[in-house]
Protein backbone atom coordinates (compact mmCIF):
# COMPACT_ATOMS: atom_id res chain seq x y z
CA UNK A 1 0.00 0.00 0.00
CA UNK A 2 1.46 3.57 -0.84
CA UNK A 3 -0.43 6.62 -0.59
CA UNK A 4 1.35 10.11 -2.06
CA UNK A 5 0.17 13.10 -0.57
CA UNK A 6 1.36 16.42 -0.94
CA UNK A 7 5.11 16.43 -0.89
CA UNK A 8 4.87 13.64 0.93
CA UNK A 9 4.39 9.60 1.02
CA UNK A 10 2.75 6.61 2.97
CA UNK A 11 4.09 3.25 2.47
CA UNK A 12 2.52 -0.05 4.52
CA UNK A 13 4.04 -3.48 3.70
CA UNK A 14 3.07 -6.75 5.04
CA UNK A 15 4.88 -10.13 4.37
CA UNK A 16 3.75 -13.67 4.88
CA UNK A 17 6.25 -16.46 3.86
CA UNK A 18 5.76 -20.10 5.00
CA UNK A 19 7.88 -22.99 4.43
CA UNK A 20 7.85 -26.66 5.55
CA UNK A 21 9.64 -24.96 8.69
CA UNK A 22 9.65 -21.61 8.76
CA UNK A 23 7.05 -19.20 9.06
CA UNK A 24 8.15 -15.36 8.96
CA UNK A 25 5.16 -12.29 9.31
CA UNK A 26 6.05 -8.57 9.43
CA UNK A 27 4.50 -5.56 8.62
CA UNK A 28 6.52 -2.04 7.80
CA UNK A 29 5.35 1.66 7.73
CA UNK A 30 7.26 4.50 6.30
CA UNK A 31 6.77 7.75 5.91
CA UNK A 32 8.55 10.71 3.58
CA UNK A 33 8.56 14.10 3.97
CA UNK A 34 10.04 16.84 1.33
CA UNK A 35 11.24 20.41 1.69
CA UNK A 36 8.86 22.94 -0.42
CA UNK A 37 12.02 23.00 -2.92
CA UNK A 38 11.47 19.16 -3.17
CA UNK A 39 15.43 18.88 -3.08
CA UNK A 40 15.61 17.57 0.17
CA UNK A 41 13.36 14.44 1.44
CA UNK A 42 13.47 12.91 5.16
CA UNK A 43 12.38 9.63 5.54
CA UNK A 44 11.85 7.16 8.64
CA UNK A 45 10.35 3.93 9.18
CA UNK A 46 9.88 1.14 11.21
CA UNK A 47 8.93 -2.44 11.07
CA UNK A 48 8.22 -5.98 13.40
CA UNK A 49 8.55 -9.08 12.00
CA UNK A 50 8.01 -12.58 13.86
CA UNK A 51 9.58 -15.32 12.62
CA UNK A 52 8.94 -19.53 13.70
CA UNK A 53 11.01 -22.69 13.04
CA UNK A 54 9.66 -26.10 13.46
CA UNK A 55 11.71 -28.62 13.44
CA UNK A 56 10.25 -31.00 15.30
CA UNK A 57 11.62 -33.76 12.40
CA UNK A 58 15.32 -33.29 13.74
CA UNK A 59 14.00 -33.68 17.21
CA UNK A 60 13.75 -29.93 18.18
CA UNK A 61 10.80 -28.00 19.57
CA UNK A 62 9.31 -25.11 17.38
CA UNK A 63 11.02 -21.86 18.36
CA UNK A 64 10.16 -18.28 17.13
CA UNK A 65 11.82 -14.46 17.23
CA UNK A 66 10.41 -11.11 16.87
CA UNK A 67 12.51 -8.50 15.42
CA UNK A 68 11.90 -4.46 15.28
CA UNK A 69 13.62 -2.07 13.21
CA UNK A 70 13.42 1.96 12.83
CA UNK A 71 15.10 3.89 10.37
CA UNK A 72 15.94 7.23 9.72
CA UNK A 73 17.07 9.21 6.36
CA UNK A 74 18.02 11.79 4.01
CA UNK A 75 18.18 12.62 0.47
CA UNK A 76 19.75 15.41 -1.27
CA UNK A 77 19.47 16.47 -4.75
CA UNK A 78 23.22 18.36 -5.30
CA UNK A 79 22.74 19.39 -8.98
CA UNK A 80 20.33 18.31 -11.55
CA UNK A 81 22.97 15.58 -12.25
CA UNK A 82 24.18 14.44 -8.17
CA UNK A 83 21.85 12.90 -6.09
CA UNK A 84 22.99 11.83 -2.37
CA UNK A 85 21.13 9.67 0.50
CA UNK A 86 21.95 8.90 3.56
CA UNK A 87 20.24 6.38 5.88
CA UNK A 88 20.91 4.87 9.64
CA UNK A 89 18.74 1.76 11.10
CA UNK A 90 18.66 -0.17 14.13
CA UNK A 91 17.02 -3.51 14.65
CA UNK A 92 16.53 -5.38 17.90
CA UNK A 93 15.59 -9.23 17.81
CA UNK A 94 14.95 -11.42 20.76
CA UNK A 95 14.21 -15.32 20.68
CA UNK A 96 16.01 -18.18 18.89
CA UNK A 97 18.56 -17.06 16.67
CA UNK A 98 20.59 -20.39 16.36
CA UNK A 99 20.66 -22.57 12.91
CA UNK A 100 18.68 -25.83 14.30
CA UNK A 101 20.54 -27.82 11.29
CA UNK A 102 24.02 -27.03 12.68
CA UNK A 103 24.81 -29.48 15.48
CA UNK A 104 25.60 -27.01 18.84
CA UNK A 105 24.91 -23.87 17.21
CA UNK A 106 23.97 -22.09 20.27
CA UNK A 107 23.72 -18.59 19.62
CA UNK A 108 22.43 -15.57 22.40
CA UNK A 109 18.73 -14.91 22.66
CA UNK A 110 19.46 -11.19 21.69
CA UNK A 111 20.37 -9.31 18.55
CA UNK A 112 21.14 -5.64 18.09
CA UNK A 113 21.95 -4.72 14.13
CA UNK A 114 23.21 -1.20 12.97
CA UNK A 115 23.31 0.03 9.64
CA UNK A 116 24.94 3.30 7.93
CA UNK A 117 24.38 3.63 4.40
CA UNK A 118 26.15 6.38 1.94
CA UNK A 119 25.09 6.28 -1.96
CA UNK A 120 25.39 8.87 -4.45
CA UNK A 121 24.09 8.58 -7.67
CA UNK A 122 25.45 10.83 -10.57
CA UNK A 123 24.15 11.09 -14.47
CA UNK A 124 26.02 11.27 -17.74
CA UNK A 125 24.67 13.08 -20.20
CA UNK A 126 27.03 12.43 -22.70
CA UNK A 127 26.94 8.96 -22.40
CA UNK A 128 23.01 9.02 -20.90
CA UNK A 129 24.00 6.58 -18.31
CA UNK A 130 23.62 7.25 -14.58
CA UNK A 131 26.72 5.73 -11.83
CA UNK A 132 25.55 4.53 -8.53
CA UNK A 133 28.34 4.12 -5.54
CA UNK A 134 26.82 3.39 -2.43
CA UNK A 135 28.58 1.83 0.82
CA UNK A 136 27.02 0.13 3.72
CA UNK A 137 28.53 -0.29 7.58
CA UNK A 138 27.09 -3.20 9.35
CA UNK A 139 27.66 -3.91 12.86
CA UNK A 140 25.95 -6.61 15.27
CA UNK A 141 26.32 -7.94 18.77
CA UNK A 142 27.33 -11.13 17.51
CA UNK A 143 30.86 -9.66 16.70
CA UNK A 144 30.18 -9.34 12.91
CA UNK A 145 31.49 -6.09 11.43
CA UNK A 146 30.84 -5.41 7.64
CA UNK A 147 31.81 -2.98 4.78
CA UNK A 148 30.07 -2.88 1.58
CA UNK A 149 30.50 -0.96 -1.59
CA UNK A 150 28.62 -1.28 -4.71
CA UNK A 151 29.04 0.17 -7.98
CA UNK A 152 26.61 0.16 -10.82
CA UNK A 153 26.07 1.78 -14.16
CA UNK A 154 23.05 2.28 -15.51
CA UNK A 155 22.81 2.45 -19.52
CA UNK A 156 19.68 4.02 -21.36
CA UNK A 157 18.98 2.10 -24.12
CA UNK A 158 16.99 2.60 -27.31
CA UNK A 159 13.44 2.55 -27.10
CA UNK A 160 13.48 4.02 -23.35
CA UNK A 161 15.10 0.35 -22.05
CA UNK A 162 17.82 0.13 -19.22
CA UNK A 163 20.43 -2.41 -18.26
CA UNK A 164 22.34 -2.48 -15.39
CA UNK A 165 26.20 -3.38 -14.18
CA UNK A 166 26.62 -4.15 -10.94
CA UNK A 167 29.92 -4.61 -9.59
CA UNK A 168 30.21 -5.82 -5.29
CA UNK A 169 33.82 -4.40 -3.77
Amino acid sequence: FRRVLFRSTLTAGWVDSQESDYTSRGFSLTGSWSTESNNTTFTAGASTVHDRVDVSSIGATQESKDTDTVMVGVTQVLSPRDIVQFNLSRAEGKGFFSDPYKFRDNRPGHRQQDVAMLRWNHHFPSLDGTSRLSYRYYEDTFGVIAHTMDLEWVQQLPHGRSEEHTSEL
